[in-house]
């Protein structure tokens, strides 16, 4: 089998002026490309770029390039001179952890509720296989592939999507802040569930945020302990990400099984108690109508997303640290049947809990009310942090006994589930930064203290008696949708510039294992079809359902809403803020042509990779032949 030259791209290294390619004119969009030597391996053909001055002729013209500068023989002896994880079970445990979101614990079973039940929940299961994990996997095929972050990958798979990457780091600035946000009200909750031992109304706006009259207009001071919980979180989140790849996968490893382990025993507890089963039952009374639901389908396709956590770009900045040959087939099977173990435990944990508010007269099921536009919303239950606090803490678990210690568990569980994702949001960010200039890179450290210390200056306005309203404000029109769109144009720029044929053939190199021809016929139809549809389908619907969300407030009850007059427009302002780095980098890499370049060749080329993204390919196939050649002389 002949395999593609991995050098196909054009080389940015040295430009294309006519000083360096002679006195080539090319007015076709021919690519300069260099012809490939063979090298056989294994009993499978790889073709290497050559070395020295090669031709290639194509529509009629022959054109020169110069060979990289780089050897193979150098090359093959820095395979991976930047950060690799030491075991592939760090990589998995990193990414698991990542996938185990906040989202899944306290906003999907609110879907659940709205949506038929167990309906819904087969909707769900069936897009996890579908859409989630084939996104899954293409997230960590084009992390492991190029060993590229996302700063500087979509740079080089798709020019013209140069400024994703700079969209998924602001984006995950955001999340961070949100998560740490999170961490300090749980902390906070922690300190005053074991120092008072007792749970009651008031929880949430008197004992953790002490809100008092404050809004949006009126955030209100601060207060010393919430700082000091705010610092001892950010300190924790710095000293665990220190080391990078040597202590994430280790706390990881720790995190997912305390994690399950806690989820479990809090399950089964309040399953137990006086009025579980009857939550669990009302779980069990489907809506069969939502079956036949487009916007259903789309709805549960975009909280596949949502839950995990899918086009944030952590899971490809992991995948980025592997070592070229890694199963990440075997990963994210793993990661998807595990995900699903999880979600049943989340649901089954919020229905119990929920049947037991209503056993205690505090709520009664169901508590679904329809918008003008057809969007049930939740009145009573709320969702995040007003779930957690309000719904479940102030009238679930304090109709428990020890209700305190079982609160105080559930918010163990939230520091866990949102640490972990700190560690995405963080890694995300200081690659993009060391990913600027390589040697940057012994600095890497340094950069993740000042990422840690910007987050923490940023949350000091949700520190504030208000910062609950930021939270809501941001949470709801800035943070969520953007992954829809960037796991689109994800899909769409592996599919346009890379091929689903060669993506098959890659999982399978990088796999150690021949993928059977229905697994890759399957997946090609998932990505070409499947994959567009259902995401453009759910950003749609779900930007048509944020935009009439004002109708119906439904965290009103909870004394939550946007101010009128200047609200909307300041959330709808924050909603298109992740759209301006990639339209402006699509305009840049439209005007800039380098000087000789035709424009139809400029213009083909921001639809294909550069030889960049190739390398590490490259690299893998030259130190392979390298290891052939040693063990047949000897």
């Amino acid at each position: 089998m002949v395999y593609r030259n991995p050098y196909d791209g054009y080389s940015e290294e040295y430009g294309t002026s006519q000083e360096e390619y002679g006195a080539a004119q090319d007015q076709q969009g021919v690519y300069y490309t260099q012809q490939p030597t063979q090298v056989t391996t294994s009993g499978w053909t790889s073709e290497q770029s050559g070395v020295g001055q090669t031709r290639a002729q194509e529509g009629g013209g022959t054109y020169t390039r110069p060979a990289p500068s780089t050897s193979s023989s150098t090359m093959g002896t820095k395979a991976r001179s930047g950060e690799v994880w030491p075991r592939g079970s760090d990589h998995l445990f990193s990414c698991w952890a990542f996938t185990l979101s906040l989202h899944s614990l306290w906003t999907l079973p609110m879907m659940v509720v709205q949506h038929g039940g167990l309906a819904f929940l087969l909707i769900y299961t069936t897009l996890v296989m579908v859409l989630g994990a084939p996104l899954l996997l293409l997230e960590l095929a084009l992390g492991q592939y190029s060993a590229l972050a996302p700063a500087r990958l979509y740079r080089h798979l798709c020019p013209l999507l140069a400024g994703l990457g700079l969209a998924l780091a602001l984006l995950a600035t955001l999340r961070g802040m949100l998560d740490l946000a999170v961490l300090m009200w749980a902390g906070q909750g922690l300190f005053h569930l074991f120092s008072s031992q007792r749970i009651g109304e008031g929880f949430l706006d008197r004992d953790i945020l002490d809100r008092g009259d404050s809004s949006l207009e009126e955030l209100g001071g601060l207060r010393n302990q919430v700082l000091l919980v705010l610092g001892i979180a950010a300190l924790s989140t710095f000293v665990f990400i220190v080391a990078g790849t040597k202590s994430v996968g280790k706390v990881s490893m720790v995190a997912v099984p305390a994690a399950f382990m806690l989820l479990m025993t809090l399950t089964i507890r309040a399953c137990l108690a006086s009025g579980g089963p009857q939550g669990v039952i009302f779980l069990l009374s489907p809506d069969w109508s939502v079956l036949l639901q487009p916007t259903t389908w789309f709805a549960a396709a975009a909280q596949v997303v949502f839950s995990l956590q899918l086009g944030l770009g952590a899971l490809t900045t992991y995948a980025s640290y592997n070592k070229y040959e890694h199963n990440l087939v075997r990963d994210t099977a793993i990661m998807a049947v595990a995900h699903l173990v999880w979600l049943l435990l989340a649901v089954l944990l919020t229905f119990a809990l929920l049947g037991l508010a209503e056993a205690a007269g505090e709520l009664r099921l169901p508590v679904e009310v329809a918008t003008e536009a057809g969007a049930p919303h939740l009145h009573a239950l709320g969702t995040d942090i007003w779930l957690a606090t309000v719904t479940l803490g102030e009238k679930a678990f304090a109709s428990l006994s020890y209700g305190w210690l079982w609160a105080g568990l559930y918010f163990l569980l939230v520091v866990i589930v949102g640490v972990t994702s700190l560690f995405g949001y963080i890694e995300v960010i200081t690659s993009s930064l060391v990913s600027l200039k390589p040697s940057y890179a012994r600095f890497k450290p340094l950069v993740s203290f000042l990422v840690v210390a910007a987050l923490f200056l940023l949350d000091l306005a949700l520190a504030t008696q208000g910062g609950v309203h930021i939270y809501h404000l941001l949470a709801t029109y800035i943070a969520t949708w953007p992954a829809l769109l960037f796991s689109l144009l994800t899909v769409g720029a592996a599919l346009l510039c890379h091929g689903a044929s060669f993506l098959m053939r890659d999982l399978g190199d990088m796999s150690k294992f021949a993928l059977p021809h229905w697994v890759t016929a399957h997946l090609s139809v998932i990505y070409y079809s499947v994959l567009p549809l259902l995401l453009t389908g759910a950003l749609v619907s779900h930007l048509y359902l944020l935009s009439s969300a004002h109708q119906v407030e439904a965290l009103a009850v909870f004394g939550v809403s946007l101010p009128g007059g200047w609200g909307l427009p300041l959330a709808w302002a924050l909603a298109a803020l992740p759209l301006t780095p990639i339209l402006i980098g699509a305009i840049l890499q439209l005007a800039w042509v380098r000087r000789g370049v035709p424009v139809t060749m400029h213009l083909a080329r921001l639809v294909k990779p550069t030889d960049r993204y190739y390398r590490n390919e490259h690299v893998e196939n030259v130190t392979s032949a390298a290891q052939q050649n040693t063990s047949t002389r000897a």
